[in-house]
């Protein structure tokens, strides 16, 4: 009887250990993979925001393009906003 107790007891503690140290690398894994897509986020954010920003200063220039060129005939600006 004590032959047998011995393997299964040996190899409920390797199983336990062993679902420790996956979990916890696992648990690694993971938190790296959010942080790396955190940061990656930000990086698409700032750059939309940056984009935003060209693109509001271009439609300004667009708009101040469309209304000068209402006085002075330039009307070939004003097709480059349409």
């Amino acid at each position: 009887m004590s032959n047998i107790i011995i393997p299964i007891i040996t190899g409920i503690v390797c199983l336990a250990v062993g679902v420790i140290i996956g979990f916890l690398y696992r648990k690694s894994v993971a938190e790296k993979e959010i942080g790396s897509a955190e940061t990656e986020a930000t990086r698409i954010i700032n750059e939309a925001i940056k984009a935003g920003i060209s693109c509001c200063n271009e439609n300004v220039w667009r708009w101040s393009c469309i209304g000068a060129s209402a006085y002075s005939g330039n009307w070939r600006c004003a097709s480059i906003s349409s």
